[in-house]
């Protein structure tokens, strides 16, 4: 499947994850223009990570993409003896590297993009729960900022769960599934579904 998809990824190998947001899209609010920057941001994302890792940036909504990363072939010939310091040794280039995408970003485009990285690989069939614990971490990112960087590995240091943090946790991550289909919504001209979900959102707000 991925060769008939021609996506440059191997299946039998775990994968990186990381969800990026753009935080404002200044000059470029229009469709057509964000297309055009998301293909910039996956150019200046390829610069930094293409040479020495296998690739993928995939559009998931109007702000939001998501990044499939591996080794590179180069990097797979040195494995050496130690397959755990293998890993971090990519999820150090990854991290290393995503200051710098921001900066280029912001600097070339002038677009400031906030970014939730896994630092533990995952296998292919763990990659959706990975991808909803990214969504989380940048939920609770939102009104701390611009061109946040995250890990879930410091998220999950910072924030020692309580039974209440558990419980805050799951109301958000049912919060944004609604906002997902909120923008759903919105792209399929759906008036009355958007009007219900919006007052879910708000009555779930005001507790």
């Amino acid at each position: 499947r991925f060769v008939e998809l021609d996506l440059p990824l191997q299946p039998d190998m775990p994968v990186f994850l990381a969800l990026g947001r753009v935080d404002e899209w200044g000059k470029f609010a229009a469709l057509s223009d964000r297309s055009l920057m998301f293909y910039a941001i996956r150019n200046i994302a390829e610069e930094f990570l293409g040479s020495t890792t296998r690739f993928l940036c995939v559009p998931v909504d109007r702000s939001r993409f998501v990044w499939f990363i591996q080794p590179g072939p180069a990097q797979e010939l040195d494995h050496g003896p130690d397959p755990r310091k293998f890993w971090d040794h990519m999820a150090q280039l990854i991290a290393g590297n995503a200051e710098s995408i921001q900066e280029n970003c912001n600097r070339l485009l002038q677009i400031p993009i906030s970014l939730a990285i896994g630092c533990k690989p995952v296998s292919w069939d763990r990659t959706a729960d990975a991808f909803e614990t990214l969504k989380v971490l940048l939920g609770f990112g939102l009104g701390r900022g611009k061109e946040l960087l995250i890990t879930d590995s410091a998220w999950q240091r910072e924030n020692r769960k309580s039974s209440r943090e558990y419980f805050s946790e799951h109301e958000l991550r049912g919060s944004l599934k609604k906002l997902d289909l909120l923008e759903y919504c919105l792209d399929s001209g759906d008036k009355a579904g958007f009007a219900d979900l919006f007052q879910q959102l708000v009555q779930s707000a005001g507790g």
